[in-house]
């Protein structure tokens, strides 16, 4: 049997994990395709996933190295919708929440919006499972155990949904699911209907909780990544741009949009942003403050623009 831990390239074709330390030992903190066809999982000590898995290519997670690239991901993703918050530890820390209410209708509605974000996260080899339902939690456990990469749930279908899938599901401590399972409490639907006081008397209120969340029945906050805007308006081009005219022309182009709303609202903006997407996935933020509130288009556009020459020079 053979194992690579040093620096050579890894080939995506063989069992790849990375490894963390615990207290037992290092285990597997993530794998590729290749490794769990070998029959290797997630929370395996290193010593097991090398009893199953030959030519095993091992390299040690940098959890630092992984949350920075989780939170560039998700200021690119901010294309989508304002709102975007990267999952937090219990939930992998390896994926987003992407709230896409009043978004969706700007792709064409929620199938082509998850066929653009597939087809953009593929072309930075980056394959995702990816999954919209009502709630946050519905919408993780989809996204992480449906047969089906790509979801789309209606409203009203989540206890439905979430019944035949593992207690997992619900984003548990690993202790509460572990006794769960010891009881007879396998699937969701074991939990759904049944009398609460039971599970309010042997589990901590996480499980009801989680529960609750995944079937809209309490509110999940959201941490974003950037604070939503209270107007945002936002146009997708079919060529890059590549000059300084052509950025100042687009984002004039916004403010007109937005000055409509303005108007109607009877409010100017004192704080202003232009993001721009770069086809690398790259995002470059332009950042206005003025000192009074304003609709004026023109003087915004002079403002990017100077910004802009500044940036160059």
């Amino acid at each position: 049997m053979q194992e690579t831990s040093s620096g050579a390239p890894v080939d995506p074709t063989r069992p790849f994990i990375l490894s963390v330390d615990g207290a037992g030992g290092p285990f597997v903190a993530a794998l590729n395709a290749a490794a769990e066809a070998e029959g290797l999982m997630t929370g395996d000590t290193l010593a097991d996933a090398r009893a199953k898995a030959g030519a095993l290519q091992v390299r040690a997670a940098d959890p630092a190295a992984d949350d920075a690239a989780l939170r560039r991901l998700a200021l690119w993703a901010t294309r989508y919708t304002p709102a975007v918050s990267p999952w937090d530890e219990q939930s992998g820390a390896d994926g987003l929440f992407l709230d896409v209410t009043g978004a969706s209708h700007l792709f064409g509605g929620e199938e082509k919006l998850l066929a653009d974000l597939a087809r953009r996260l593929a072309s930075f080899g980056l394959p995702a499972r990816l999954a919209i339902a009502e709630t946050a939690g519905s919408a993780w456990a989809l996204a992480r155990f449906h047969p089906r990469g790509s979801v789309i749930l209606p409203a009203g279908q989540e206890s439905e949904a979430l019944s035949p899938l593992p207690v997992e599901t619900l984003r548990l401590l690993p202790e509460t699911r572990t006794t769960l399972r010891r009881l007879g409490f396998k699937r969701v639907g074991a939990l759904i209907g049944k009398p609460r006081a039971p599970f309010a008397a042997r589990f901590e209120k996480e499980l009801l909780t989680r529960l609750d969340q995944a079937l809209g029945r309490a509110p999940e906050p959201l941490a974003f990544i950037v604070p939503p805007p209270v107007y945002h308006s936002l146009r997708y081009l079919l060529e890059p741009v590549v000059t300084q005219e052509a950025v100042v022309a687009i984002a004039t182009r916004l403010m007109r949009d937005l000055v409509h709303v303005l108007v109607r609202d009877g409010v100017g903006a004192r704080v202003l942003r232009l993001a721009l997407y770069r086809v690398d996935g790259g995002v470059k933020i332009v950042d206005i403050g003025l000192t009074r509130p304003t609709r004026n288009v023109s003087h915004v556009a002079r403002l990017i623009e100077l910004k802009q020459s500044r940036a160059v020079d």
